[in-house]
């Protein structure tokens, strides 16, 4: 794919984007949702809240602890008025007819069979917080996988190609603001109950992960890539990196998941963990091929250049990323790896942008608008992801999570 077919890309997907889920508006009856188990519905009172907020510089950071059911619950009553707001502003622009509104909730209760249990019971949780419909919140975190849009890029530099020998995970997320999502950055980290922690850089409402990492260093970020065999029997794809992220240390262990998982779309997934081992999954609903460092670097955007069943393609900015690393080779270090960002960071859709350090398990963030990546990023340390303290279990905890404005 040349330069101008890339654009071409863009444009075509530039009215598709990444949080239409959850802003459904006036929207009809969507076909009745699955029943749950009796041991499940509890009443939408009956939880104990476990939160903390705070900020760093302009960066929200939200910790939230406890069962499936009880984090959705508290995600949903400390976040309901952003949710609710992101829900009413955005996808009444973006899926503005009742008729798509209604195939895409049919096409999300599809995927129901193929949802974790522990996903399903947070889903349910997060509508009864937020004061929402379970259709409404289950279409939220399915939505991606039914109607494509993000255009992103990443990278992973370590050992000789590194300034210290560090692990530097970097990683732009571009996919169209309409004024509204790149307000609604957030990063939340979740202490789920017998499983791993992990923080997620995203937005409120969304229980599956795009961007994150867990207390082991093993980190991941997805690129769409575009095919035309796609189904909705499947785990939803950011569902199933979040449970990836709850229970697997390694890169190899990530891996193993993705092969043996029910996928439904085309996209690429970098993941890498602290030994240092990285890769690039390449994988469709049909297909799941691996990409390997070469020099100790690896990088993508949204095109596969492995396997002989899938379409290989390429884009303007995977050249660049290839310059700006070898350029940098033995050099590049976390003020670098911000300055490989900037140069592909598609301007007006580039909302989030951010660096990873699985050794280290800290980050670097940026929210910046009209482009993430030139900056200022934020560090979020260490301490402040994977040390802090669950509160008491009271029925209050973080209490409303102030949105941008209120800041």
């Amino acid at each position: 794919m040349n330069r101008s077919a890339c654009r071409s890309y863009f444009t075509l997907f530039l009215g598709a984007g990444l949080l239409a889920a959850w802003l459904l508006t006036a929207a009809p009856p969507a076909p009745a949702a699955p029943p749950e188990s009796a041991a499940a519905a509890q009443a939408p009172g009956a939880f104990v809240a476990r939160s903390t907020f705070s900020t760093i510089g302009k960066t929200r950071l939200l910790h939230v602890w406890g069962a499936p059911r009880e984090m959705g619950r508290e995600v949903g009553r400390v976040l309901g008025a952003e949710i609710r707001l992101l829900y009413n502003d955005y996808l009444g622009r973006f899926v503005p007819f009742a008729s798509e509104r209604k195939a895409l909730q049919a096409k999300a209760l599809e995927m129901v069979p193929f949802l974790p249990a522990d996903s399903l019971e947070e889903i349910r949780g997060v509508a009864e917080g937020a004061g929402m419909r379970f259709e409404e919140m289950l279409l939220g975190n399915c939505f991606l996988d039914l109607k494509r849009s993000p255009l992103c890029s990443t990278f992973v530099a370590y050992g000789p190609a590194t300034r210290d020998g560090d692990v530097l995970f970097g990683r732009n997320l571009d996919f169209p603001s309409l004024g509204i999502a790149g307000d609604h950055g957030l990063v939340t980290v979740y202490h789920p109950t017998g499983k791993k922690a992990f923080v997620s850089v995203g937005w409120p409402g969304l229980s599956g992960v795009l961007s994150g990492m867990n207390e082991d260093g093993l980190s991941l970020a997805v690129m769409n890539v575009f095919m035309e065999k796609e189904t909705p029997k499947g785990t939803p794809y950011t569902l199933l990196f979040r449970e990836i992220l709850e229970n697997a240390r390694t890169t190899d262990e990530a891996i193993a998941r993705m092969q043996v998982a029910r996928r439904t779309v085309g996209n690429n997934l970098m993941l890498c963990d602290a030994r240092p081992s990285a890769a690039l999954v390449e994988f469709s609903a049909e297909v799941c091929n691996v990409r390997r460092p070469v020099e100790d670097a690896i990088y993508s955007t949204n095109h596969f250049r492995i396997g002989e069943s899938l379409a290989k393609t390429t884009c303007w900015r995977y050249p660049i990323l290839e310059r700006e690393l070898r350029g940098r080779y033995g050099k590049l270090d976390v003020e670098g790896a911000k300055a490989v960002l900037g140069s592909v960071g598609l301007r007006l859709i580039n909302l989030q942008a951010m660096l990873f350090r699985p050794v280290q398990r800290d980050l670097w963030v940026s929210f910046a608008s009209p482009l993430a990546s030139l900056g200022p990023y934020e560090h979020v340390p260490a301490e402040r992801l994977w040390r802090a303290e669950a509160p008491p279990r009271t029925d209050e905890s973080a209490g409303m999570v102030p949105g941008p404005l209120e800041r």
